[in-house]
């Protein structure tokens, strides 16, 4: 039975094929049971844009910690040594001063590591510590024109950095690639 929407008053009675009935009552009551090919593929791109654009921000992120870790480490080791020197009457124990005594030096301080950030090697002599990475490169933020680090894709991987402080004056160089650089270790 169908309602006529132009004389709503009067009913019609169609007689309809059994074949063509079925058909429009499964459009009529067809469910969407799932996505169309091209949904799919826009939630693939969408996700793939934001995966990109995550997987670089964490290599950023990382390139930036493992800085800090490393300044991190160097002020600790500083305030150590200079403790140490404060005990002694402003000398350093001779156990902790010379060419690979770094194991002794790191004593000091519980949770510094040789190596740690990735390529970290702490020597002490003469009066200075010494912290170095022989070769840093994708591990640390890429040094931009002018000097300073960045965490774009400009600039160049750093070929060595190195951090030395003159325990008795507290006097600090920021060293990368063989030339001081205290931007380089700034606003990370």
């Amino acid at each position: 039975v169908f309602i006529n929407r132009q004389y709503p008053n009067y009913c019609s009675m169609i007689i309809l094929k059994k074949d063509f009935k079925e058909e429009l009552l499964m459009k009529l009551n067809k469910k969407r049971k799932g996505f169309t090919l091209v949904e799919l593929i826009v939630v693939v791109v969408i996700l793939g844009i934001l995966m990109g654009i995550g997987a670089l921000k964490y290599a950023d992120v990382k390139r930036s910690s493992n800085l800090r870790v490393l300044q991190a480490n160097d002020r600790t080791l500083r305030s150590a040594l200079q403790l140490q020197m404060a005990t002694n009457g402003g000398k350093l124990p001779s156990t902790l001063e010379g060419t690979g005594k770094a194991a002794e030096m790191l004593k000091l301080v519980d949770g510094i590591k040789d190596t740690v950030p990735v390529g970290a090697a702490y020597t002490l002599e003469n009066g200075v510590l010494s912290t170095k990475v022989a070769s840093p490169g994708e591990d640390y933020p890429k040094v931009v024109s002018g000097g300073a680090g960045g965490t774009g894709g400009t600039g160049s991987n750093p070929t060595s950095l190195e951090i030395q402080t003159t325990l008795s004056t507290g006097e600090v160089k920021y060293i990368v690639n063989g030339t001081e650089n205290p931007g380089y270790f700034s606003n990370k």
